[in-house]
């Protein structure tokens, strides 16, 4: 569900609220089924953890639909085992309020980044690097299997910037199944009554659809075409959000961005394709397809990876890749290089360029509000408050450090990088209100996602 990303209290719930052995230090984000806080487990000779937990809405307690759609969210996410995704780790009740614990992340939303990015496109190998780690996550979503070994063909539903964290070192971690479904199922049949027709303005399927209403998400920029007409979606529609997100890493625009929320529904749903990467266009906001300049682009996008996007982008779910591993080799195949983790140094120097400061500010709230729980006590290592700054420093200079050796060898595969090597460009006003959520090593209970590991 996209999140309105926010800090401070909240509802009934405030910093040093207790939910079972957990103790709640910072609200970091809201959505339509609850809030997640930044918490704490503490033990004896003052040892603490973080985690991120999720509160179901107080309001929603009474709802059994809502309490059922909260507790499958905590099961799927805590069944999906595999590094790029965020598991659940527990599970408990407190006092009527349900809530569940997730690993904490130290690290960025896309979003965030998009934002302080201003319309600069990314490296094309950050980009990839980065599309391939989140088909990965949605593989292992996609692949998931029950127990005895039955695929369940489960579905992200919401490939939005939002969902996306991005840690220090460069890792992206997929997060918020809340809107998961499986295929057998209808989306409109998981939404709680009190969820339904809560004010939010309904888009008609005007575009052809047959699903009658379909209710607005903040992520609908990133909403596949069927899935806006309310037709039978699969594991291609998340695949689309991912076209999206490379589309717009790799351009610096939305490729269907219009005024509002229902007119880039309208031209997602419509027949117009996106203007190709190659034409470093953008759609204006008529929806017509207007140069940036005339300038020539910064990088070059291959013509592999502009097919590969143009195909992600396909109004029509036959026409796109299949399915997520597919899309992987394609990114690998068209940009060598988006499979290696140790590319993970590029991806944490772009956006420790973008970002400069901003991380750091995020990070001195959560410190600020562990100290005001506990003045004079000590502060707790995973904030990454002094590290962090430093990590995004030397991975900048470890990026500008291999351009100049390419450049040096004569290869051209990176060295038209638009990026400086060590410059750091702080965004004109960091938005705290865009805080991340959730990961680290949890102790292990019984019924917790064991550790992650690759597929």
């Amino acid at each position: 569900m996209g999140h309105t990303f926010q800090v401070g209290g909240g509802g009934r719930f405030f910093p040093g609220f207790s939910l079972g052995r957990y103790e709640l230090v910072l609200r970091v984000a809201a959505g339509d089924m609850g809030e997640i806080w930044a918490g704490r487990l503490r033990r004896e000779h003052g040892f603490q953890k973080l985690f991120a937990i999720k509160v179901l809405r107080p309001e929603l307690s009474p709802d059994p639909d809502a309490v059922r759609m909260f507790l499958e969210e905590a099961a799927l996410a805590a069944r999906i085992r595999h590094p790029n995704v965020v598991p659940v780790v527990d599970l408990g009740e407190e006092g009527g309020t349900l809530f569940y614990v997730m690993e904490w992340v130290s690290g960025e939303p896309l979003s965030s980044v998009l934002r302080a990015a201003r319309g600069r496109p990314a490296p094309v190998l950050a980009a990839a690097r980065l599309a391939y780690q989140i088909c990965a996550a949605l593989d292992a979503a996609h692949e998931l299997r029950d127990e005895v070994g039955n695929p369940r063909e489960l579905l992200h539903y919401d490939v939005s910037p939002d969902n996306v964290l991005i840690t220090s070192e460069g890792l992206v971690r997929l997060v918020d199944f809340g809107i998961a479904k499986f295929e057998e199922e209808r989306l409109s049949e998981r939404r709680p009554p009190s969820l339904r027709g809560d004010g939010r303005r309904a888009f008609a399927a005007a575009a052809g659809g047959e699903g009658g209403a379909f209710l607005f998400r903040s992520s609908a920029p990133y909403m596949a075409p069927e899935h806006i007409r309310g037709q039978p979606c699969d594991r291609r529609a998340d695949l689309f959000g991912v076209g999206v997100l490379l589309y717009e890493l790799l351009s610096g625009a939305h490729p269907f961005q219009a005024d509002d929320s229902e007119s880039t529904m309208t031209h997602i749903a419509s027949e117009r394709p996106a203007a190709p990467l190659s034409s470093r266009a953008v759609p204006s906001r008529r929806g017509f397809a207007e140069r940036l300049s005339s300038a020539p682009p910064p990088e070059a996008i291959p013509s592999a990876l502009d097919r590969l996007v143009s195909e992600a982008l396909a109004k029509s779910p036959t026409a796109r890749t299949a399915t997520a591993a597919q899309l992987m080799r394609a990114l690998e195949e068209a940009v060598p290089g988006a499979a290696h983790p140790g590319n993970d140094v590029l991806v944490a120097s772009w956006i420790g360029q973008v970002l400069g400061d901003a991380s750091h500010l995020r990070t001195q709230q959560l410190r600020a509000a562990l100290e005001s729980l506990d003045p004079g006590g000590g502060t707790v290592d995973e904030t990454e408050p002094s590290g962090s700054p430093r990590r995004w420093a030397q991975a900048a200079w470890a990026f500008g450090a291999a351009v100049l050796g390419v450049a040096l060898a004569g290869t051209s595969a990176v060295k038209d990088s638009p990026l400086p090597p060590a410059a750091f460009t702080a965004p004109a006003g960091p938005r705290a209100e865009s805080a991340a959520s959730s990961v680290s090593s949890p102790p292990r209970r019984r019924g917790a996602a064991t550790t992650p590991h690759r597929r």
